[in-house]
């Protein structure tokens, strides 16, 4: 199969040759290129047997050979068109064959399959990315893709995903709770992350997802665990305070952490002179306090 990518390409190069005037430097070709492009598409090729690209890829299509043709490209380190793409999702079978490419174990078939895949909006979209959310070992990317889908307003999807996280523990558990973090305003997920903090499994992470929950409430529970847990390490104690500021609160807690590994080895780089990168998140964090504070109110601006 034709791999049109490189068609185009090589069209580009045609035009550019042909045109030496017109196209004296790469900001001139990109100015025109939704002209080329158009052009390109509509435009017979010899190697296409006299067809254009676009009469191509509707060809593909009607003898059923689009989605093999992606996979092929793919499968070969190629990229597959936005022609092909834009005719590929509009066919029905599209909702089937994706998910099928997402679970292949080629990483550009299983990111093409999951970037185009969300753009449906489907049940068997909804069914593909649940499924990799909920389990810690599915592909890297599928997982990513995962989250951009699930966390993106998805408020049809709530219940299922509380029901779901019901259901997990260890990372798949943390993954989903980072999703259901994005839901602000749904007291049974600011309940679930309260839950989590308690539990003390990962308190840097759910110190920072209530942060991220921004529901002023969270401080005082903070503040709380703090003082009722006065086992947390140092790590844990500048995440709490982290996520308390972020929130609009003031942290007054205070801890001797002078045999903590690591408040020792940052204290070491005070010592030596060396530069700490706790510093620069430190800064970093109260960087984005200060932007997002409000000065005329003693809340957050969203």
């Amino acid at each position: 199969m034709i791999n049109l990518e490189k068609l185009f390409e090589n069209f580009l190069s045609a035009a550019v040759k042909n045109f030496p005037g017109k196209y004296k430097t790469p900001a001139d070709l990109e100015e025109d290129m939704p002209k080329l492009y158009e052009k390109w598409l509509n435009t017979p090729a010899k190697s296409l047997g006299g067809l254009s690209p676009t009469a191509y890829v509707d060809e593909l299509d009607k003898k059923g050979l689009i989605f093999d043709y992606i996979t092929e490209i793919l499968s070969s380190g190629g990229e597959v068109s936005d022609v092909v793409t834009e005719k590929m999702l509009q066919n029905p079978d599209a909702v089937f064959e994706l998910p099928s490419m997402c679970r292949s174990g080629n990483e550009a078939l299983v990111s093409y399959a999951a970037e185009n895949l969300q753009k449906t909006e489907s049940k068997e979209a909804d069914e593909v990315f649940l499924e990799a959310a909920a389990n810690a070992e599915a592909n890297p990317a599928l997982r990513r893709y995962a989250y951009e889908y699930l966390s993106s307003g998805k408020e049809r999807l709530l219940d299922e995903l509380l029901e779901l996280s019901e259901t997990l523990d260890g990372d798949a558990k943390d993954f989903l709770m980072e999703i259901l973090a994005c839901y602000k305003g749904d007291k049974r997920v600011y309940y679930a992350l309260v839950t989590m903090l308690y539990r003390a499994e990962n308190v840097p992470l759910y110190a920072d997802l209530l942060a991220k929950y921004d529901d002023p409430a969270a401080i005082d529970v903070l503040k709380s665990f703090a003082d009722e847990n006065p086992e947390i390490n140092y790590q844990e104690f500048l995440e709490l305070r982290y996520a308390v500021e972020r929130l609009g609160g003031e942290w007054t807690a205070e801890k001797d952490f002078s045999e903590d590994p690591l408040y020792k080895f940052q204290h070491e780089d005070e010592k030596t002179g060396r530069e700490n990168p706790l510093d620069e998140l430190e800064k970093a964090v109260k960087a984005e306090t200060a932007y997002k504070r409000d000065d005329d109110s003693d809340g957050y601006v969203s």
